[in-house]
């Protein structure tokens, strides 16, 4: 999914772009691991694609780096 990078996601269309569960996203926000977001109110969250693209590009492992431990 290619998205303008000022565009603001909810949680269920990132959830969709990148085939996670939104329980996922919920599980990584409160650890303070995944994309950053916007948190407009208690319940209400935004993630910009921009910082969404930033964070998908921190987790890029290029072929034949990753070694098992």
């Amino acid at each position: 999914m290619r998205t303008d990078k000022d565009t603001f996601l909810t949680p269920k269309e990132v959830s969709d772009w990148l085939g996670l569960a939104q329980s996922t996203l919920a599980d990584l926000r409160a650890r303070g691991e995944g994309p950053a977001f916007t948190r407009l109110s208690a319940r209400n969250v935004r993630y910009a694609a921009r910082d969404v693209n930033e964070w998908l590009d921190t987790c890029r492992v290029e072929a034949g780096s990753f070694k098992a431990s």
